[in-house]
């Protein structure tokens, strides 16, 4: 656990909003650790609303997407503060971090952390990016100049221990997480909030959420309006699938599968309502690497998720029960989404607390 350091945290994104889940963990880890620590945060500067809301003293960086890369004048500038405020240890938040971390690492003397969301590498292999050979020898070079690596799951760290060639003893398991009192007791008038969307009372309410500027879940939502919409709809199912997320969707903005409605309404800033009012969250994932945030946020919330292995991978599975289920093939997937519209049994578990809480999360950072 770390406690009274001085934290100099690299940040490639802005801070908010929430657009995605690596700015969602960026943000969780470094709000958390700032009630402990100082922290000097490096940020993607796009403006006032950009810089962090909790305790931190902002370094902006440029807006352009090769100075998240690297910069030297971000270099010279953490340089010179370096010299009032001497630092204690670097956190790279993701990969494109990685450079400008280790070259402060040569400059400062100092511990470097590198907090890995992802196998990045394998994510753009697995998305057929030629791309990926690049990405690898940046993964690699940054991972084998860090003290410490931290992966979010067993399985991303069995990978990089392996491709990497990284010890072992270096790379520590720092899940993904969620304020799970936040998403848990969230106060939502569900009733209201479906009526507001324009479900009707006997409907039902399905929903899919996610940046869709990320390959992965731009091909879930493809699939689940191309895939499992038409076989809920033979089902007799009637009722509304939302998709939320940035980015754009090559569907109608509403359109009807049979007694199905699906509809894209982009971005949104609180994700309480919908998730709380909907009754069954689906995510046939089929790509990507990590663990899914939106599936810890939906289980915290206390609602089914319907998902595939890639989906569910890295997940401690029996912490996630009763609300978790996974299958991997459509029809399969359609009879399980068929079968959660009647809700989960069970309560969230204390395991689930333990391990994917924030606060308990970032307890387990250390040097």
């Amino acid at each position: 656990m770390l406690e009274s350091k001085t934290i100099l945290s690299i940040s490639p994104f802005v801070t908010r909003p929430l657009l995605h889940g690596s700015v969602t963990r960026i943000y969780n880890i470094n709000r958390h650790l700032a009630q402990k620590n100082r922290i000097l945060f490096v940020y993607r500067d796009e403006g006032p609303d950009s810089a962090p809301d909790f305790p931190a003293r902002p370094i902006p960086n440029a807006q352009p997407r090769m100075s998240q890369i690297f910069s030297p004048s971000l270099i010279h500038q953490v340089n010179r503060i370096a010299r009032e405020q001497p630092i204690d240890l670097i956190l790279a938040n993701h990969l494109w971090s990685g450079i400008h971390a280790v070259a402060l690492r040569s400059l400062l003397h100092v511990p470097l952390i590198f907090d890995n969301h992802n196998v990045e590498y394998l994510r753009f292999q697995k998305m057929a990016s030629r791309a990926w050979p690049v990405v690898w020898l940046l993964e690699r070079f940054v991972s084998r100049r860090a003290d410490i690596m931290q992966c979010v799951s067993p399985v991303d760290k069995a990978s990089l221990q392996k491709s990497m060639g990284i010890p072992a003893q270096r790379i520590r398991v720092i899940e993904n997480g969620v304020d799970v009192d936040e998403f848990m007791n969230a106060q939502i008038d569900t009733a209201d909030f479906r009526r507001a969307l324009g479900v009707e009372p006997s409907g039902v309410l399905i929903l899919f959420y996610g940046s869709l500027t990320y390959k992965p879940n731009h091909d879930a939502a493809h699939i689940l309006v191309e895939e499992i919409a038409p076989r809920l709809a033979r089902m007799g199912i009637h009722g509304e699938i939302l998709i939320i997320g940035n980015g754009e969707l090559s569907v109608p903005p509403q359109s009807r599968e049979g007694s199905l409605r699906f509809r894209h309404l982009g971005f949104v800033p609180d994700l309480h309502g919908y998730i709380r009012s909907a009754d069954v969250i689906a995510a046939p994932l089929t790509a990507g690497s990590g663990t899914r945030l939106k599936i810890l946020e939906s289980i915290a919330s206390e609602r089914a998720v319907v998902t595939t292995s890639i989906g569910a991978e890295g997940l401690n599975w029996a912490a996630c029960a009763p609300f978790l289920t996974v299958r991997d093939e459509w029809d399969s997937f359609a009879e399980a989404v068929y079968t959660a519209l009647s809700g989960p049994a069970g309560r969230l578990s204390g395991d689930f607390v333990s391990t994917y809480d924030w606060g308990n999360i970032v307890q387990r950072i250390s040097l």
